[in-house]
């Protein structure tokens, strides 16, 4: 051996950088595939321990994948979609309800036999309404429920009460009133809009009210008795609005009144000094003098 081979490295090595640090981080992150990486500092014992600390350091990517496929547009930003669980509310509980009975009459085997065919009553066609005859047991086709929309058109709820006089519970009951469910136009969310088929409610009016003639004269009726209570309501907040503007005229109207004074000449003389003037007192005190010719 040579004497260089012999002579021991006594050189100290300085401690690795942060950025040799770092670069051997990323070394192994690629050797081993994972996102993590943990660094530990000197083992106990060491005497450089006081001065090094276990850290731990962790990489993650410069940026975040997105799928787009998934993401909203809010109108005010892109908002990616929850995937967890969603309660289901009670009205869109009812309308998939509905929807789910529709799709099994429409996916219905067809009927081959003339005798059970179910025909339109207007035409006697078979390609009827699967919406109307499932819902409101209507056996209708297309052509015939748009040629006679004053039969097979759709009132609201809130027509239903103001033209036709009916109550909730009556058009709540669906084996009473048949009705269509739709999602409310106005506001995602609110109770579900009951359509009713017209010629319907007006067979279940004239069977409450025995003809239209006296439905129309329990409309007039209520709407005259409606116009009475509004005058009545409409005076008494006049009244009301008239003694809080003029409180004070109004009290000494009132006191005045009641301390009014009416002269009454019960007493009658002729003046002393000057005959021929008579002279009419009160019992107030006031005095009228005449000349008596």
């Amino acid at each position: 051996m040579t004497e260089k081979e012999d002579v021991k490295d006594t050189t100290t090595h300085a401690p690795p950088t942060i950025v040799e640090q770092r670069a051997e981080i990323e070394r192994l992150k690629q050797l081993a595939g994972v996102e993590e990486v943990e660094v530990n500092g000197p083992a106990e014992g060491d005497p450089n321990a006081k001065r090094q600390r276990t850290s731990k350091t962790v990489v993650t990517e410069e940026y975040i994948q997105f799928d787009f496929s998934k993401v909203k547009d809010t109108k005010g930003g892109f908002l990616p979609e929850d995937d967890g669980p969603q309660r289901e509310k009670p009205a869109e509980r009812v309308l998939r309800e509905q929807e789910e009975r529709l799709r099994r009459l429409r996916n219905a085997p067809v009927q081959l036999d003339p005798e059970q065919v179910k025909t339109c009553f207007e035409c006697s066609s078979a390609e009827l309404d699967a919406k109307y005859l499932e819902v409101f047991r209507c056996r209708v086709c297309h052509v015939c429920r748009e040629k006679y929309p004053e039969k097979y058109s759709l009132l609201t709820k809130s027509e239903c009460k103001q033209d036709y006089l009916l109550t909730e519970p009556e058009l709540r009951d669906d084996t009473v009133m048949p009705h269509l469910l739709k999602a409310n136009p106005h506001q995602q969310g609110w109770s579900n809009m009951m359509l009713y088929l017209r010629y319907q409610v007006e067979e279940f009016a004239k069977n409450k009210w025995g003809s239209l003639e006296a439905l129309d004269e329990e409309f007039e009726r209520r709407e005259a008795k409606k116009k009475e209570q509004n005058e009545k309501k409409f005076a008494k907040q006049l009244l009301e609005l008239r003694k809080r503007t003029r409180t004070s005229n109004y009290s000494k109207m009132s006191i005045r009144q009641k301390n009014k004074h009416v002269h009454a000449y019960t007493e009658s003389f002729e003046k002393k000094d000057e005959p021929g003037v008579i002279v009419q007192r009160c019992s107030c005190g006031l005095e009228v003098e005449q000349l008596e010719i």
